[in-house]
């Protein structure tokens, strides 16, 4: 029961909140009519005049979070996060009509007159606006459902990989095009190979866009140091030996970053890659059964996926676009990190420790690198044909709590087993698209001609096959050349019970 004060100041500070929030309202209108009053305003006056509109209602949202955090133990059951949550959405809008005025709307025409002084730019935004999780951080609320208010965040950086593709700049016109804002999102470029050109193309980012560019500083080959039949693949050596500088430099960086997305040069991303890593990391924070998030679906050809809004969870690391913590890094992978094929180490039972990663049915990413290191292994026959999801989804939104091991392991496993089972040369002749059903296999060869069969990749890597979990491969298949939107059959490609875990 609380206390007459308890009542008058937890009044009051709600009358601030709603008073402070409608103080905004009434000097900033709503973003559509701000873009009917600027419209054909020189675009340096309307970007900053956007700047000032976010950054005030940064200001108003920061005030609400103080409010929530010293009342929300004494009157929880009548605030319930209802005032924060609407300045959280009205953010969130804000956020997204700037999106598409900026990618739909045509650019202005010259001005014939000189443009108007420019306005004083607003001072940044507080960069610290972290969320309270729900339970701890160590998986003690996993049957609880995810916040919803999830759009303000600690900055997540994006670095980047890079060495000497000169294509590096369509990754990060990408990134620049997709990111909500640079304070959001920071992207840094980790740069091996010296190579002077690609050098030269990050820069002019470093200078029109305000990204950061480090440059490993041990260029060195290692083939000398290496054992002859090793010699050969003295390029993974690198790789891995810039991975470990990338990794610790940016962990290591002023503004202390709790997680990080990593990408390579050559992946293009979709609009909705923020959007998908934002409530990734949440889910990261929240469930310690959980290892990483990926962007990457190895199976994700078009034939083989169909619903943007589908995520799992996956015994293997993807790669291609994936997020880890920062305790993560420095409490276990740092002091231990491989010399060479960091990906594969990063799948090996003592990294993974029985953690999972969350992986998308249709990609967040697509490849567009067919030369590197691997000579283009996989390629030709599955890369190039990844679909990448070209359809927003507002995941920030969604409630994901059913990707919580609590909440996920039992069901999906039900679903799985209950369903009819056909063998693989019996799919194509499936009338009804829209069942699903279960594939069994009794050994990893077996799966193998399977997966032959219905077109997805063969390979395991210590017996843990492509996107699997709990030894179970899902996909969509429908015939070739049939595009993502024709009908589908799901089909869960599953161990005959008892299951005794993956077989290397």
């Amino acid at each position: 029961m609380l206390r007459p004060l308890q009542w008058v100041s937890l009044i009051g500070s709600i009358a601030v909140v709603v008073g402070v929030v409608s103080l905004v309202r009434s000097i900033f209108p709503h973003r559509s009519q701000v873009h009917d009053v600027t419209d054909g305003l020189p675009r340096e006056l309307e970007s900053q005049l956007a700047k000032v509109l976010d950054e005030t209602s940064f200001r108003v949202s920061d005030l609400a979070a103080v409010l929530d955090a010293e009342y929300t133990a004494i009157g929880s059951q009548i605030l319930n996060m209802q005032s924060i949550n609407s300045v959280f959405k009205r953010i969130q809008e804000a956020k997204e009509n700037r999106h598409d005025a900026r990618h739909q709307r045509a650019p202005p025409t010259a001005p014939t007159a000189p443009p108007p002084p420019t306005p004083p730019t607003a001072p940044p935004p507080t960069r610290s606006r972290e969320l309270p999780l729900v339970g701890d951080a160590h998986g003690a609320s996993t049957v609880s459902p995810l916040p919803s208010n999830l759009q303000l965040i600690k900055p997540i950086p994006v670095l980047v990989i890079a060495c000497n593709r000169v294509a590096v700049s369509q990754c990060l016109d990408k990134l620049i095009q997709h990111r909500w804002s640079a304070e959001l999102f920071p992207i840094i470029v980790s740069q091996d190979c010296g190579h002077a050109e690609t050098d030269r193309i990050i820069e002019r980012y470093v200078k029109d866009h305000g990204i950061e560019h480090y440059r490993q500083p041990n260029l060195t080959d290692p083939k000398p140091l290496l054992p002859r039949k090793e010699q050969k693949w003295s390029g993974y050596y690198k790789i891995a030996r810039h991975y470990r500088f990338a990794l610790t430099t940016v962990f290591n960086h002023k503004d202390n970053y709790d997680s990080i997305i990593i990408i390579e040069d050559d992946l293009e991303i979709s609009p909705d890659f923020f959007e998908y890593f934002v409530m990734g990391r949440q889910l990261l924070r929240t469930d310690a059964s959980l290892f990483c998030v990926s962007a990457w679906n190895d199976n994700g050809k078009e034939r083989h996926v169909l619903d943007p809004e589908k995520l799992y969870r996956s015994d293997f690391f993807g790669g291609l676009g994936w997020m880890i913590t920062r305790e993560l890094w420095k409490s276990e992978l740092e002091a231990k990190w491989t010399n060479r094929y960091w990906d594969d180490w990063m799948r090996l039972p003592e990294q993974r420790q029985h953690r999972a990663c969350i992986r998308p049915e249709v990609s967040r990413t697509k490849t567009f690198g067919s030369k590197g290191v691997s000579k283009g292994q996989f390629y030709k026959k599955y890369l190039k044909f990844i679909q990448l999801n070209d359809h927003f989804v507002n995941f920030t939104t969604m409630d994901l709590s059913y990707l919580l091991k609590n909440n996920y392991d039992e069901k999906f496993l039900d679903m799985v087993y209950s369903l009819p089972t056909i063998s693989a040369g019996q799919v194509g002749s499936v009338q009804d698209k829209s069942k699903s059903y279960r594939i069994e296999y009794n050994s990893n060869q077996q799966f193998k001609t399977i997966a032959k069969t219905l077109g997805i990749m063969e390979d395991n890597k210590e017996g843990v096959f492509r996107t699997a979990y709990l030894g179970v491969v899902s996909i969509v298949w429908r015939d070739k050349g049939q595009h993502m939107g024709a009908p589908a059959v799901r089909l869960e490609i599953a161990p005959k019970r008892p299951w005794l875990g993956y077989q290397p």
